[in-house]
């Protein structure tokens, strides 16, 4: 039975968790106090505050299962997307069609702790967890003078593999920290409820509307300079390890799904632009400015999490953090047309070095993708790719700033067909050791 209240302790190791109510049980209460006191009435007449990522999709994992990625085995990753999927098929099943219920609001008696979490009788879970809400803008935003990070997380009990990531969210009003977490629980179930074909104003419409449900008095905004950032989350919510119970919400022609994994444990790395030909990435935005960065590797224990998940996830064992981005691309006009697109991947803010990647999937031909250890012009570089492009699924490897390693796989190659069931799978890895 999925979240029997019973089975905290022995299952999750909670000794000290208290279920206290549902999602819906606190946002049913939330709404009969909002009432009363006049306010989530008309959201639009709210003035709007931002919303900026603290922190990008992470992956905690132990040693072996690091170097399964780090080396790109796609035998031993497409085993561990099998496992992840039995794990946590039904419990995202319960987030996305009954949220209200999924979401248990539970408090930890010896701490105060408090947090919305969702899990299996076998140990898998999700959690949503604000740490505090404190003074301050975001992204220098008029209009906020309080920000609250948030953390969601999923952890795949028989693969030992768990995925976080954090959001900032602007506030003009204090709010309480479990506000916060019921607006990003309720937030990533409708994430995954609407799938990767999202626009952007879906993004910020979903965060506003499960904010109002939560008694969070908020609306917010996503600004341009961040949007890449924010899209490429919501992407790895319903995209976790690429677990393929969630491509069914891909309905385009092609469908590539780029993950770049950054190893290097010195160096910062950034994706500050792209250019597309015939391609569309979630929240359909048309600039080409997407700045998404992806921070060095670190250890565990810098990392933050609810107490008792530290606890429990024996930080000690899963000692690997690696930040990694993962961008969705379709094909947006569907007859008779591939796509193909290219982008720069910059050493931090150091926009003259690193490496340039494009890939190409046409209609009825071959995949291919090409790379230079080098910072270029995406528009040239992907006319440049169309005279030299790979199609073969050996890594394929550049160094780039410094000699740092650089090396890309595509999982598959063959092209279009009359069934229109493609999608591709491409792994970048920063300073990784290819097998």
């Amino acid at each position: 039975m999925i979240n029997d209240p019973t089975c905290i302790p022995e299952i999750l190791g909670f000794k000290n968790l208290r279920i206290v109510e549902t999602l819906g049980e606190a946002k049913r209460k939330a709404r009969i106090h909002n009432d009363a006191a006049g306010i989530n009435s008309i959201l639009s007449s709210k003035p709007a505050t931002a919303v900026t990522l603290a922190s990008p999709p992470q992956l905690i994992t132990n040693a072996a299962t690091s170097q399964i990625y780090k080396s790109n085995n796609w035998a031993k990753i497409k085993s561990l997307q099998d496992q992840a999927d039995k794990d946590l098929r039904s419990m995202f099943t319960l987030m996305k069609d009954h949220p209200d219920a999924a979401w248990k609001r539970a408090i930890d008696d010896t701490t105060g702790i408090e947090l919305y979490v969702t899990w299996t009788p076998q140990g898998s879970y999700c959690w949503s967890f604000c740490p505090s809400v404190n003074p301050g803008s975001v992204n220098n935003d008029p209009n906020t003078k309080f920000n609250a990070n948030c953390q969601y997380g999923t952890f795949s009990k028989s693969t030992s593999i768990c995925g976080i990531h954090t959001y900032n969210l602007g506030l003009s009003t204090l709010s309480t920290q479990i506000d916060v977490a019921g607006t990003i629980a309720g937030f990533v179930s409708k994430v995954m409820k609407k799938g990767v074909n999202f626009f952007a104003e879906d993004l910020i419409k979903m965060l506003s509307e499960s904010a109002a449900e939560a008694g969070l008095d908020a609306v917010f905004t996503i600004g341009s300079a961040v949007l890449g950032a924010v899209c490429s989350a919501a992407v790895f919510i319903v995209v976790f390890i690429g677990i393929m119970y969630f491509y069914n919400f891909l309905n385009k022609r092609f469908q590539i799904v780029v993950n770049i994994y950054n190893w290097d444990s010195i160096n910062d790395w950034k994706i500050p632009s792209q250019h597309v030909s015939n391609a569309i990435n979630p929240g359909k935005d048309k600039d080409d400015k997407i700045n998404i960065s992806i921070p060095k590797l670190t250890n565990a224990a810098n990392v933050m999490l609810p107490p008792d998940l530290r606890d429990l996830l024996n930080i000690t064992d899963l000692e690997t953090v690696c930040s990694y981005s993962t961008i969705v691309y379709e094909n947006e006009k569907t007859f008779a047309q591939g796509c193909s697109f290219a982008f720069p991947v910059t050493l931090g803010n150091n926009g003259n070095q690193g490496f340039t990647y494009a890939f190409e999937c046409p209609w009825v031909a071959d995949n291919g993708h090409y790379i230079e250890g080098t910072v270029q012009d995406p528009t040239s570089f992907l006319t440049k790719a169309n005279s030299h492009w790979v199609k073969s699924t050996a890594p394929l490897k550049t160094t780039a700033a410094s000699n740092v390693p650089v090396f890309a796989s595509i999982d598959a190659l063959h092209g279009g067909d009359a069934n229109g069931s493609d999608s591709y799978c491409v792994n970048i890895h920063i300073n990784g050791s290819p097998q």
